[in-house]
């Protein structure tokens, strides 16, 4: 309705959506929307409720449900140091057990396509350290940018084992996009939108990170020293070849 000529709708509206590009060029079966893959998780660490010790700190949220990730630790917080996009990012001290937790049932895949994706600005690391991890109590899925051996190589483990181990050293003091993209069974890794690791022998692969953690669990005595931006977790393929980085954050779809 509007304050104009007494209108007035009846009924009811649901998934309502605005998108900034031509969405549909031609004529589609509204069968297709349902079916379309989805952005299911999206943060760019801006939201702040309060300051602390000149840093800015409070719920760090979902913005596609609104639900705010459970902060495990006193050493994370909401910075303007450092910010890929928004002005803000997450900021991760390096101490053991600490990690950002989020729950979702929407993130058990299985065996299905999915992409996660995210700008990191690693400093210099003491230890093997991960980015993500599927459940914050085990290593069932992990991105690490230093191996898992510590050799200081980028890898990406499951409980089937070390999935990719490339030979790239991560790269301290600047922002690095990754992203881990599974197509059909085959899982890639990009880094800055380049291929640097990939994988079709875990085709039965079951991956559910449906309680998963940013920066670190409670094994193994990880944790990752730097800023974390822009991440989003899409249950599709976003990603099937090299790409240029898009210079915006990731958005929803």
């Amino acid at each position: 309705g509007n304050t104009v000529g007494g209108t007035a709708f009846k009924g009811y509206i649901d998934d309502l959506a605005i998108s900034n590009y031509a969405k549909y060029t031609n004529e589609f079966s509204v069968s297709d929307i349902s079916n379309e893959g989805k952005n299911i998780l999206y943060s760019t660490f801006d939201s702040a409720l309060s300051m602390r010790y000149g840093h800015e700190e409070g719920d760090i949220v979902d913005i596609i449900t609104g639900d705010a990730f459970e902060n495990k630790a006193d050493n994370i917080y909401i910075t303007d140091t450092m910010a890929k996009f928004g002005g803000r990012s997450a900021y991760f001290s390096g101490i053991t057990d600490q990690r950002l937790n989020k729950t979702s049932p929407e993130l058990n895949f299985g065996t299905s396509d999915f992409t996660i994706e995210m700008w990191v600005y690693p400093e210099e690391q003491t230890m093997s350290w991960p980015i993500l991890v599927g459940a914050e109590g085990n290593n069932d899925f992990m991105l690490y940018l230093k191996g898992f051996s510590g050799e200081g190589n980028i890898s990406f483990y499951t409980a089937a084992g070390d999935l990719i181990n490339t030979n790239k050293k991560y790269t301290a003091n600047k922002w690095t996009h990754y992203a881990v993209v599974r197509k059909d069974g085959v899982f890639t890794l990009f880094e800055d939108g380049k291929v640097i690791g990939t994988t079709g022998s875990y085709k039965t692969t079951n991956v559910n990170i449906s309680n998963f953690s940013i920066g670190g669990n409670t094994v193994g005595g990880t944790a990752f020293k730097g800023y974390i931006d822009d991440l989003a977790i899409f249950n599709y393929a976003k990603y099937t070849g090299e790409f240029i980085v898009s210079n915006k954050p990731s958005g929803i779809k």
